[in-house]
């Protein structure tokens, strides 16, 4: 009898590990470690091992994301986990810039989730403006929005946004968000505070992602 308990107990327990592993999503990098680099060519030996750059597909002849810290920019502040960290620029010729990955096991519609990430904005983000052709400060607030999809840079469906981000050192964001539908992969993506009058030149800094964690959906 004891030895059957022993059994049911172990199963009981190998059941609850697995069902827990199986609500946990781990991303591949989730520090964006890699080489320094302006416009980093992405999933390379000089990218982003794990990421892949969206924001050169949707608008051609725009640079990739950058990756920090480097003598560019004027961008000074240190990693908050790793060694690197991403830097994501929206722009005044109305374009933004986007990484996505697949993820190890889907996000499943109908299901909740939490995820943070840290996210800090630099005083300086100097570059050239698309519309002036003359040197430009970006560093007007930008939001992070996250989306879902079920092929490299093709999006299928929002899932939240964060609030804008002003603060000049690393502060971790919190979102929670519940697919519609089996969703594959994930796309970070800078993006104007809306309503915007007319597009403008800004920037968000991105490090230390969290796995995706299922959670247990609220009432609302």
């Amino acid at each position: 009898m004891r030895e059957l308990f022993l059994i049911i107990s172990t199963v009981l327990f190998s059941t609850a590990i697995l069902a827990q592993y199986d609500d946990i999503i781990e991303l591949r990098n989730p520090s964006f470690e890699g080489i320094p680099h302006k416009g980093v060519p992405s999933d390379n030996n000089i990218g982003i091992k794990g990421w892949y750059d969206c924001g050169e597909l949707y608008f051609r002849n725009e640079t990739p994301v950058d990756l920090h810290p480097i003598r560019a920019w004027e961008v000074e502040l240190g990693a908050s986990e790793g060694n690197t960290y991403l830097g994501m620029v929206v722009r005044d010729n109305d374009s933004w810039e986007s990484v996505t990955q697949r993820l190890p096991k889907p996000l499943k519609g109908g299901k909740c989730y939490s995820f943070s990430i840290d996210m800090a904005r630099s005083p300086f983000y100097v570059s050239n403006s698309r519309v002036t052709q003359r040197i430009a400060n970006y560093t007007e607030p930008a939001v992070l929005r996250i989306w879902g999809g079920n092929g490299v840079c093709t999006i299928r469906e929002f899932l939240t946004e964060s609030t804008e981000v002003k603060n000049k050192e690393w502060e971790p964001y919190e979102f929670e968000f519940r697919p519609k539908k089996d969703l594959n992969y994930l796309i970070l993506e800078v993006f104007y505070k809306t309503p915007v009058k007319s597009p403008y030149n800004g920037h968000i800094l991105v490090d230390n992602a969290s796995p995706i964690q299922m959670v247990e959906c609220s009432e609302e």
